[in-house]
């Protein structure tokens, strides 16, 4: 009991510093850059559903585009829900309220780890070390947030799967209402005993079924939002066929870099054990059973939503939407290493080898504290980037702070309280609006058609433009 004791305690100690290190980098990330579009568009998002009159906004508006009722909120319908109610909370904390929402998420993300290591017979360590790592902290937190939580969610479904509990059905639908793509997970409820396999399917329509009804009562269309989704990824967001292949090199890379030291490991004890016993594979790794099947099924599901998102890929997007592939891949490898460890001459060091790779994952943690400023991609393109801020100043010394405005990065606008729109904001066009066109952030400067308008002001990255006549709206 006092060994257990003090394993527990240990558990604790790496969970916190763990934990501690990657919030520490979430917060060097908002420092560099402030909060990225995506998470920007969620939390704007959050803060229309904390103010009562957005619900009495929304009630009789049937448009499919992002709206913004009364020039007071902003809603994008194709973005999965689940991340803005969680995150609703926080905004009312004012403007670290988001950071916390992401630091509460990777608490979240240690419980799960932990909870599904359990449900398979993992390393409760190496598990924590292989699911908190540089590349989840830094690629699925401040630019979007959905995906971390969608992986937190579909790791406490799979290790629903695993236990044979229906109630997996409702945390793989949560995980489909996080981000869309992970809808394809419903697939693992078929891997559930008979007895609890109806219940677990009822369940994700169950909990599926209270989105659909919203977006009936929202558009008239039960599926409204999932069309606009997948408009959004793969009809409006244009990809060039000759940069998918190199976009793919690239963001593979980036989600697997650091599973890939952890999988030479996992290699070499193979080599090892080959040369020790030369039993077949199949006696040597007896099987993984039902927990096995699972975790194969996981890992095919996600192989096969991963392949379908890659003939659209960007490098601005894949490496977010590796998260699906992400997770089950770190459990397949730490399943084989947890069958391979229980062989001799691997169980001799299993151990020794556990412990090594736990602190050196801890280690890695801390080099990308260190040097994230000084190779982060994404430094310029948040809501701290300097034409953003300057160009919110002078919309104010000009004084434009309560004119509906046209601009390539209305978000980022929003986000500093301007009545900012999309450039095909469906209430309105650019004849009508003065226009805010930036040069190095934001969508194509293109998209804001500014003929016939006159330039107002020109500032370093953007420029003001007022159309004939123009009065503030």
């Amino acid at each position: 009991m006092r060994a257990l004791g003090r394993s527990v305690w240990l558990l604790l100690l790496y969970v916190v510093v763990l934990t501690a290190i990657g919030s520490a980098i979430v917060l060097e990330l908002h420092g560099i850059g402030g909060y990225y579009w995506d998470f920007t568009a969620h939390m704007l998002y959050a803060k229309a559903l904390t103010e009562n009159a957005f619900y009495g906004s929304v009630i009789g508006h049937y448009s499919a585009t992002a709206i913004a009722y009364e020039n007071r909120f902003y809603i994008e319908w194709f973005r999965a829900p689940l991340m803005s109610v969680l995150m609703a909370p926080f905004v009312a904390l004012a403007h670290y309220g988001p950071l916390y929402y992401i630091i509460f998420e990777l608490a979240l993300l240690a419980v799960a780890a932990v909870y599904v290591a359990d449900s398979f017979g993992l390393n409760r360590f190496l598990t924590l070390a292989m699911l908190i790592t540089p590349y989840v902290v830094v690629y699925l937190t401040v630019l979007n947030g959905a995906e971390i939580l969608s992986m937190i969610l579909l790791l406490f479904g799979m290790g629903l799967v695993a236990r044979g509990k229906w109630q997996a059905g409702v945390l793989l639908s949560l995980a489909g209402l996080a981000k869309y793509l992970s809808s394809i997970f419903i697939l693992l409820l078929l891997l559930l005993p008979k007895k609890q396999k109806a219940k677990g399917l009822l369940s994700y329509l169950a909990v599926l079924a209270i989105w659909l009804l919203i977006n009936f009562l929202v558009f008239g269309n039960p599926l409204e939002s999932y069309i606009q989704s997948f408009s959004e990824a793969f009809v409006i967001y244009k990809v060039s066929a000759s940069t998918i292949i190199a976009a793919i090199i690239s963001s593979y890379s980036i989600i697997f870099e650091y599973l890939v030291p952890f999988a030479v490991v996992v290699a070499l004890c193979a080599i090892a054990l080959q040369f020790a016993n030369k039993a077949k594979w199949s006696a040597r790794l007896n099987g993984f059973g039902h927990e096995g099947k699972v975790l194969i099924g996981a890992f095919a599901i996600s192989a096969l939503a991963i392949a379908a998102v890659s003939v659209h890929a960007s490098i601005n997007n894949l490496p977010r939407w590796g998260y699906i592939i992400y997770g089950s891949s770190s459990l397949l490898l730490l399943a084989i290493f947890g069958a391979l460890s229980k062989k001799q001459p691997i169980s001799r060091y299993a151990n020794f080898i556990v412990a090594i790779v736990v602190v050196a994952y801890l280690v890695l943690m801390a080099m990308e504290l260190v040097n994230i400023p000084s190779h982060y991609p994404f430094a310029t393109a948040g809501t701290r980037n300097s034409s953003i801020v300057d160009s919110v100043a002078k919309i104010d010394a000009l004084g434009l702070a309560n004119c509906s405005l046209i601009s390539n990065a209305w978000v980022y606008l929003r986000y500093y309280g301007i009545n900012a729109h999309y450039p095909d904001y469906f209430n309105a066009t650019t004849k009508d609006y003065a226009a805010v066109v930036f040069s190095n952030v934001g969508i194509s400067n293109d998209s804001v058609n500014t003929s016939g308008y006159r330039i107002g002001y020109s500032g370093e990255g953007y420029a003001i433009y007022y159309p004939k006549g123009f009065t503030c709206r």
